[in-house]
């Protein structure tokens, strides 16, 4: 008896999971004869009413109850947290569609772009939290300027002192936010929020926010909530989502004397711009920017070239015949983003990409429009929300950016040390016994030369000229699985350490027994799975707030996945052909980040990647199947700059 409730547990469980992984698109069929409630034939000692009877009450095959029991694991709080909820409802017309990335450099955003962005519980509430505590961390160590007694005399709610963060304030110090990429608003608000949190109950901080937004759209949008109080009717920017108690329209209204709206593309900046920016702000005078705040992240991290837009606001601060838009020591939210990859199975999402073959290049030109093609549509990655799919193993980092100040590097050095210590800046902490393998350098090497250099925490290289160099190569190993990457479900979502658990006790000891190999050289096709491309992820630190080792972040890798947070689907990268991976062998995957042209948008630079797999045995170091480089020279998928 004890057997058969371990097994009616497990299988519970099991269906469970199948219920959460895949339920929104599954479709339950009941059949076969039903072993507890049988039907009742009529020749039996019950009279023919009485069988009718039970007979309808349990189907006419008897497998009703079967059904009533699925149907009760459906309504379970396991699985209605995940199926049920708003994210959920919002994302199934998404489920295994493939996207084209956004290019919003080259494009202008839509509103409804904007509107979906804005729905985010999670991403603005974070951003608020990395904001507050870049703040506090300011005034504790008196960061920012303070004003002047001329200052102190126009500022009517100037109190004597208070206390932030358990730190007595005797000064009202003022502080220069920079919003790069505003869009409609919602990092104004946050950034509203969190100063009205540090201010609730006395004045320490007078905001100015600077908001540089490029959508001409979008500009007249931001300028008619400053004239209606932060507040339009239909607005999903008015409805605070996300934002703490501070993010009200009131913030607005009281603040909205501190906001300049500056209708420019951040990279073309001159030093008249930087200067008529900073100048007309009487009665009291800010100076350059003390925290830039920004959410050009894409799904792959950087694969929206947020370096490089982040990078050009640097580099007009870097002459000294020119004004300075942000100070030496300026904040940048976010710190440091890292991209991450991982070997996905999945037949679905690898037909939906050859079927883009078929489809025109523009939407605009409709069905007779010139087709995409073989080439292109299996060299360029789609954005998705994997469905049918399965990570098979956990996911690594791949290119890492930081945007710390000289100042903030030896502090981050000073705080994180070798990497043992503190956990405030250690982005990505995978699962026990998972080895990652990750190489950063000039890709302007030959393909497959892994000879480079790493620099851990300042991962901005420049080249000899002084500029910056953004690309990468990253060569990433995934040894075999026994469990085929259980935990990591579909790639979308939080890993599932449980359900890894429960995988890892049902592998045979020795799982190679499903595959032998051949003469101690080539490994047969017995088990073992079949890759269709890899997942691109992204794993950002917003802020880390070295004097109480706490963090603000943001994710989308399974690892570290942002519970709610739907801003952001995976990146997928397709494979021209399949690769089968058997029992016993590793997935190698190689990955370039390369570019050419300006950083200007005037310049007709590119971004782009190039990618290949092979499958190498583990006993012999033989490589068994390999695919050709994808997307050389960036001829089917970049990235305008």
């Amino acid at each position: 008896q004890p057997i058969v409730i371990i097994a009616s547990i497990v299988l519970q469980m099991l269906l469970m999971e199948v219920l959460r992984r895949v339920g929104r698109t599954l479709r339950v069929l009941v059949e076969g004869g039903a072993r507890h409630n049988p039907p009742i034939p009529a020749s039996t000692d019950k009279t023919a009413a009485e069988a009718a009877q039970s007979n309808t009450a349990n189907g006419a095959t008897g497998c009703l109850a079967y059904l009533q029991y699925l149907r009760h694991l459906r309504q379970r709080p396991e699985v209605t947290n995940i199926l049920d909820t708003e994210e959920s409802h919002l994302e199934v017309p998404y489920l295994d569609t493939l996207q084209s990335p956004l290019q919003p450099l080259a494009d202008d955003l839509e509103f409804q772009t904007y509107e979906t962005f804005e729905r985010d519980p999670v991403k603005y509430r974070n951003y608020q939290a990395a904001i507050e505590l870049a703040l506090k961390d300011g005034l504790m160590v008196k960061k920012f300027d303070e004003l002047t007694q001329n200052e102190k005399m126009m500022s009517t709610q100037h109190n004597a002192s208070g206390m932030v963060g358990g730190v007595s304030v005797g000064s009202v110090y003022k502080v220069t936010i920079v919003v790069v990429g505003a869009g409609r608003g919602p990092l104004i608000r946050a950034a509203l929020a969190a100063v009205a949190d540090i201010n609730r109950g006395y004045e320490v901080v007078k905001p100015r926010i600077i908001a540089i937004e490029k959508n001409p759209s979008a500009v007249l949008f931001l300028n008619s909530l400053l004239r209606h109080g932060g507040s339009i009717s239909g607005g999903c920017v008015g409805n605070d989502v996300g934002l703490g108690s501070g993010g009200t329209a009131s913030c607005w209204e009281e603040y909205a004397h501190c906001i300049s709206i500056v209708d420019r593309d951040v990279r073309d900046l001159t030093s008249a711009d930087v200067k008529a920016i900073l100048s007309g702000t009487q009665p009291i005078q800010f100076g350059a920017a003390d925290i830039m705040v920004s959410e050009l992240l894409g799904s792959f991290g950087d694969n929206e070239l947020s370096p490089e837009c982040l990078q050009g606001v640097a580099l007009t601060s870097s002459s000294p015949d020119s004004p300075c838009l942000l100070k030496h020591n300026c904040i940048s939210i976010p710190q440091r983003y890292v991209s991450f990859a991982a070997p996905i199975s999945s037949m679905r999402l690898h037909s939906e990409a050859r079927a883009q073959a078929y489809s025109p290049i523009s939407p605009t030109d409709g069905p007779g429009g010139q087709p995409f093609g073989a080439l292109k549509a299996m060299e360029t990655p789609y954005v998705v929300r994997a469905h049918a799919a399965a990570q098979t193993a956990v996911e690594q980092p791949c290119f890492e950016f930081s945007h710390l100040s000289r100042e903030q590097e030896m502090l981050a050095r000073h705080h994180v040390g070798d990497g043992t210590g503190s956990s405030g800046l250690q982005l990505h902490q995978q699962p026990d016994s998972v080895t990652s393998t990750m190489i950063e350098g000039n890709p302007q090497q030959q393909h497959g030369n892994t000879n480079s250099s790493t620099s851990p925490l300042a991962s901005s290289m420049t080249d000899a000229g002084g500029s910056y160099n953004n690309d990468r190569y990253a060569r990433l190993e995934f040894p075999f699985d026994p469990t085929y990457g259980a935990g990591c479900g579909c790639g979308y979502g939080k890993f599932d350490a449980a359900v890894a658990h429960m995988a890892s006790q049902v592998v045979p000891e020795n799982d190679s027994a499903t595959g032998t190999v051949d003469g101690g050289d080539t490994a047969m096709t017995g088990g073992g799975i079949t890759i269709h491309g890899f997942l691109g992820t992204f794993d950002a630190l917003l802020y880390y707030s070295p004097p109480d080792d706490r963090k603000s972040s943001i994710s989308i890798a399974p690892s570290t996945f942002s519970e709610g947070m739907f801003s952001w689907f995976p990146l997928y990268f397709p494979l021209r052909e399949p690769l089968h991976v058997p029992v016993d062998s590793t997935v190698v995957i190689s990955i370039w980040r390369r570019s050419d042209g300006g950083s200007s948008r005037t310049c007709g630079g590119r971004v782009w990647y190039e990618w290949s797999a092979e499958v190498v045995c583990q006993q012999t170091s033989r490589i068994l199947s390999s695919t050709p480089i994808h997307n050389p020279n960036g001829r089917s998928y970049h990235v305008r700059l």
